[in-house]
């Protein structure tokens, strides 16, 4: 009769067809639930959308733009953050079980790892090791312990010998002693070490951590819109997971309150959640954050005592005042040098000449010595007063640990990370002066580097956080933040498994639906586990070193793919340049490819391979392509063939004419002087690939053809505009003349014993289809690919011609000056640059604009110019002091 909507779900009013009864049934179509604590029925699809508005969706106006797409009526706002509150309780208790969870576990794992090294410590300081296993004794250890390590003793009757090697081990067996190598074979051995570590094991129980009180943290706090609410994530080190381990989110003003202040000043405010929990400045909050997740944190037995971040909080201050805890600070390793490099990088607005890539080698040269020197002060303080001195050729502080020229004595060293592979070079001493203050304030801290720790994880889950509330939309003055936080905090420590059922390591039932009373979901749990398993492969190979090489290559590509960019594009954005006259935004070329002439591999298709000839006006000379006269092609192995005249609109040369018989008077062609009838280029060029595209798996084939048939036929098909077709039409093409080779080595000539039109280009591919069906046949199909070349190299390589006969001229001086070698100056000029061009990226940004626009991937994934660092360290260097010594004269 009529239906009750209720969000995604509803009622339907349905009457009894008995006329005696005539009674109005209210039907639920959908599961329901009741809320926990007040009884009161839900649909269960409308509290699943409330947990999907917090993780996935966003907020209501997002979830009624997708239902309003699928033509799904939408829901009222205000019922939808009723779902998302009833949703993000449950979300709120999961996160909270899941959080104390791995802050439990983080804490356990980190204090029994103390408490083995202070074991490990202790043994080693006493110097009582067993003779055989190499196991230490304690004084106080018990006398179970010392009995089971004294009578783990070894030898030759208890070893289980391989026959492989039993003639070897005779060598070894000598009154009942075996040596270390074979001892690590006997499987009595083994036993006894297994029992020995199951002994330590139970010392460590026993000897509880001494030294450390608390565990180590990282702790970071981000803000949302304009710095009124902010939430901070205390997360474990790498080595116990990564997990959050507390969350705290912090508001300056709460949205219900500020509602009823400004429109029902004198009412009493209605019962609400109320969020405001900060009084101050949004700066304060940072440090407020993460003085009371510490004290919380403390409260529940998992104390913090380290902590690892930025140096922008004053944490460990107000700690020690208002707390009276001594906590220790680890600064963030990746801050620390990006601190640093900000100096470096200022450099350049102080009018002091530095390159990029020398940066970015002293930040390398500092990762290096924080991680060789954890735990060392002083070797952290020697290993960086060392590095600016190192990068100018000056050794004096260097140690043979760190440096190549102390450990090769100084015989043929080179700075194989520094360009051009040599010393920086400073005349006048104001690069190193700078670099020198700038160190200064580094060494003076070598004592906090010494002990670096890492945030990383929590710029992690910033990232996740902000996947569930960007930073443009204003989720604050609400619990929608905190619902979001909490969100975010479960999925980094469970997984999509939150939202499904899942069992954490102490076998707590930790689950959204099932705290809610859902239904886990088929297609939940489904989907869940699925990105469980993408999540674990992914993490598996993101820790491979592969994969971190692989990580810092296309970092490396990236920029210098922006450099180039920027060095081609001019200013393309600056403040207040648009009040500046003569602004630099010229664009030069981008990179023109060369021709990629590698193999084609067609797998298991079957070609059609086809002979192409053609007849020209003259040869290809100086650059300049001839208009094609004829062109003709026949399948190889069948009679199908294809020929037309082309009407040319330039003379055929007197060369020409004798050797194709093909001759011109007015507008008539004569062949041998019998008149032909003729079709203009664009007509020829449409009626070849229709006959091509008759056939699959088109392999065309000139004899010659890489020299002259294919750059004359594929320049003709670009001004027509029909290379695109052509190139779908044809898979590959092949130069026959390189194939003969293979098949008859030391042959010029090639006989058949038959006779043909020669110079005809009907009479030459049918010779040339009689010649490649022999050849073919003596060959298998990789053997054949071997010779094939894709039609967009020749494309290429006839582009990257026209641009070396364009730009050759002004970069011979270049050549003449013993700056660089002619076959270099050919791949800058084919690559689209001439010397003027080259100037201005040098006056745009110096060697680093040079040396990125040379070695820019083109389209092709080829370096513009070339990437042999024997090149570029002797090219770049003689350009930059040519393009120096120009500007002076001028």
């Amino acid at each position: 009769m009529d239906e009750l909507k209720r969000g995604l779900s509803g009622y339907l009013y349905v009457k009894c067809s008995y006329q005696e009864c005539g009674h109005v049934n209210k039907v639920p179509y959908g599961k329901i639930h009741r809320v926990k604590g007040t009884g009161a029925p839900c649909f269960v699809v409308n509290t699943k959308l409330g947990t999907a508005l917090i993780d996935s969706v966003g907020g209501p106006n997002n979830v009624n733009n997708l239902l309003s797409t699928l033509n799904i009526p939408t829901i009222n706002p205000n019922k939808l953050k009723k779902m998302e509150r009833r949703a993000g309780t449950y979300i709120e208790k999961v996160a909270a079980k899941s959080t104390t969870s791995a802050a439990k576990l983080a804490f356990d794992s980190e204090m029994k790892d103390i408490a083995l090294e202070e074991t490990r410590k202790a043994e080693a300081s006493m110097e009582i090791i067993h003779p055989d296993l190499g196991v230490a004794l304690l004084p106080d250890s018990s006398p179970n312990f010392r009995a089971l390590v004294q009578s783990c003793t070894t030898t030759a009757d208890d070893i289980e010998w391989n026959d492989d090697d039993g003639a070897d081990n005779e060598c070894h067996k000598h009154e009942g002693i075996i040596s270390h190598r074979r001892k690590k074979r006997s499987a009595g051995y083994l036993v006894a070490r297994q029992k020995v570590s199951a002994a330590r094991k139970r010392l460590v129980d026993r000897f509880k951590c001494k030294t450390r009180k608390g565990m180590s943290c990282a702790i970071d706090t981000a803000w949302q819109k304009r710095g009124i609410d902010t939430h901070t994530f205390f997360m474990s080190k790498s080595k116990y997971g990564k997990k959050v381990l507390k969350t705290v989110v912090k508001h300056r003003t709460c949205g219900t309150c500020k509602w009823w202040k400004r429109n029902r000043p004198e009412s009493k405010v209605r019962d609400h959640r109320c969020v405001h929990n900060h009084v101050g400045s949004a700066r304060l909050m940072e440090s407020a954050s993460g003085e009371k997740g510490i004290m919380e944190m403390l409260k529940d037995g998992t104390p913090i005592e380290i902590v690892e971040g930025d140096g922008d909080k004053t944490l460990i201050s107000r700690m020690k005042t208002h707390q009276n805890i001594d906590l220790k600070k680890r600064f963030d390793r990746n801050h620390v040098v990006k601190n640093i490099g900000k100096h470096l990088y200022n450099l350049p607005n102080q009018k002091i000449k530095i390159s990029k890539n020398v940066i970015s080698h002293i930040q390398k040269c500092l990762k290096y010595v924080f991680a060789k020197n954890q735990g060392d002060p002083t070797g952290m303080a020697e290993n960086l007063r060392a590095i600016i001195p190192h990068q100018f050729g000056d050794h004096t502080f260097c140690i043979e640990r760190f440096c190549g020229f102390m450990k090769e004595n100084g015989a043929k060293y080179v700075h194989k990370s520094l360009p051009y592979k040599v010393p920086l070079k400073d005349p006048s001493g104001t690069l190193r002066a700078a670099l020198d203050r700038i160190f200064q304030s580094v060494i003076a801290n070598a004592t906090q580097y010494a002990d670096l720790g890492s945030n990383q994880q929590c710029e992690h889950a910033n990232r996740e956080f902000t996947l569930r509330a960007p930073k443009h939309l204003h989720y604050g003055n609400s619990e929608s933040l905190d619902f979001r936080v909490q969100a975010s905090a479960a999925f980094i420590n469970e997984g999509r498994q939150y939202i499904a059922q899942f069992i954490v390591q102490y076998q707590l039932m930790v689950d959204v639906n099932e705290e809610a009373g859902l239904s886990p979901g088929v297609h939940t749990q489904k989907y869940a586990a699925k990105r469980a398993k993408e999540r674990q492969n992914h993490q598996q190979v993101f820790c491979l070193p592969s994969a971190k090489r692989r990580r810092l290559i296309l970092k490396q590509e990236r920029s210098v793919s922006q450099g180039a960019q920027e060095a081609l594009e001019g200013i393309s954005y600056k403040s207040d340049i648009g009040f500046q006259p003569d602004v630099d935004i010229e664009k030069l070329p981008d990179p023109v490819p060369r021709g990629d002439f590698k193999p084609v591999d067609i797998g298991d298709l079957t070609p059609t391979i086809i002979a192409f000839d053609l007849e020209t006006t003259d040869l290809i000379r100086g650059g300049k392509i001839p208009h094609i006269t004829q062109i003709a092609a026949q399948v190889v192995g069948q009679s199908i063939s294809f020929n037309l005249y082309v009407q040319p609109l330039i003379p055929i040369t007197a060369a020409a004419q004798p050797i194709t018989g093909i001759s011109m008077v007015g507008d008539k062609m004569f062949i041998n002087g019998s008149p032909v009838s003729t079709v203009d280029i664009i007509t020829a060029c449409d009626s070849l690939i229709e006959w091509l595209e008759k056939f699959s798996n088109v392999i065309l084939t000139a004899h010659n053809g890489k020299r002259f048939d294919f750059p004359v036929l594929v320049s003709v098909l670009s001004k027509v505009n029909k290379f695109d077709r052509f190139s779908q039409c044809v898979m590959a093409i092949c130069d026959s003349l390189a194939l003969f080779r293979k098949v008859y080595p030391g042959r010029s000539t090639y006989i058949l014993n038959i006779t043909y039109s020669a110079h005809d280009a009907a009479g030459d591919v049918w010779a040339l289809s009689k010649l490649l069906q022999h050849a073919v046949s003596t060959l298998t199909m990789k053997d054949f690919c071997v010779y094939l070349f894709s039609p967009k190299a020749v494309f290429y390589n006839n582009l990257n011609s026209r641009e070396k006969a364009k730009n050759i001229s002004s970069l011979k001086v270049l050549v003449s000056s013993g700056i660089c070698k002619m076959a270099t100056a050919e791949n800058i000029a084919g690559s689209g640059l001439n010397l003027d061009q080259l100037k201005k990226i040098y006056v745009r940004d110096g060697e680093d604009g040079l040396l990125n626009t040379f070695t820019m991937k083109n389209s092709q994934g080829q370096p513009r110019v070339t990437n042999t660092k024997r090149i570029l360290e002797s090219v770049i260097p003689k350009l930059a002091e040519y393009f120096n010594n120009l500007s002076k004269s001028m």
